[in-house]
């Protein structure tokens, strides 16, 4: 450390884990783990994802997305969380289901159904405009741009979008991104 300095030591040994998508993979895995064991109480918060939009929240609010219910009823499946009535959608309950998997199990899950999209299918519209219209109808099928990914394959970046950002200088960031990756990957 004192021959090549700190940060060229921190430096090289970070870009040596990120090259390690086997260790992404494990790392993702042990946390997905421990996340499924988290205990739940009766009573409970819970927030549950509403199929559309409420268009009376403010588009900052949670609530606009998400329903606040609590966890009335354990199962062996999952457990029951009962939501409240709004003015869009009525009381109800559901159950919430916890697949119980140990790491390996949920890995191999998960690798199962991985799927990429390649950079050539990826296009400024995609950025412009949000991917599901406000009743949730998809507005694109993302299933045909995507395809598995194959045996072997590594993820090469995981790209996370909103749409409050600038689509035409994300994109243009990213083609940037993509051609210095290509000349330098191959």
């Amino acid at each position: 450390v004192l021959i090549y300095g700190r940060d060229r030591v921190f430096g090289f040994m970070a870009k040596r884990f990120e090259r390690s998508s086997h260790r992404g993979q494990r790392d993702g895995v042990f946390v997905a783990e421990l996340l499924s064991r988290l205990p739940v109480q009766l009573g409970q918060k819970w927030w549950v994802l509403r199929p559309r939009a409420a268009e009376y929240y403010d588009p900052e609010d949670r609530r606009r997305h998400w329903r606040m219910g609590r966890i009335v009823a354990e199962r062996s499946d999952g457990f029951i969380v009962r939501l409240r009535a709004d003015r869009m959608d009525a009381a109800e309950e559901i159950l919430v289901s916890m697949a119980r998997m140990d790491a390996e199990e949920l890995l191999n899950s998960a690798l199962a159904c991985l799927r990429c999209i390649e950079w050539t299918a990826m296009t400024v519209e995609l950025f412009k405009n949000p991917t599901c219209g406000p009743c949730g109808e998809e507005k694109y099928d993302l299933l045909s741009l995507s395809r598995p990914v194959r045996y072997g394959e590594a993820t090469d970046y995981f790209l996370s979008h909103s749409w409050h950002d600038d689509a035409e200088e994300k994109f243009e960031k990213l083609k940037d991104l993509a051609e210095s990756f290509f000349l330098s990957n191959g």
